[in-house]
């Protein structure tokens, strides 16, 4: 696996929406302490393997932030293939041509 470039990190983000203890429910408990993550990617872009890793170390991250290793039990991580042009940023929705034409300009300089 290579390391991520430019492209990669400067278009990674995580977004943390915190909720009220009560909004979120178990069929165990009226509190949860659960969290989700979502991962949104390109079609096809994490191998079955970087599948797993991604939800390992998102999970591992979670749960060493919350300094709660239980944690790790109630966390969902969800991956979303999102369609060919299916999301945008700064005003562009991307898909193949748009990834190839970032990756080359983010090459050239």
């Amino acid at each position: 696996m290579t390391a991520p470039g430019p492209v990669h990190l400067n278009n990674t983000a995580v977004y943390i929406h915190r909720l009220p203890a009560p909004a979120v429910q178990t069929a165990a408990s009226a509190q949860a302490k659960t969290a989700r993550i979502q991962v949104i990617t390109p079609p096809q872009a994490l191998s079955r393997e970087g599948q797993r890793r991604v939800t390992e170390e998102m999970t591992a991250i979670l749960a060493s932030t919350c300094s709660d290793s239980s944690q790790a039990q109630r966390t969902w991580v969800i991956l979303t293939e999102a369609a060919e042009g299916g999301w945008g940023i700064a005003g562009t929705a991307f898909g193949k041509a748009e990834f190839a034409a970032l990756a080359a300009k983010a090459a050239a300089a």
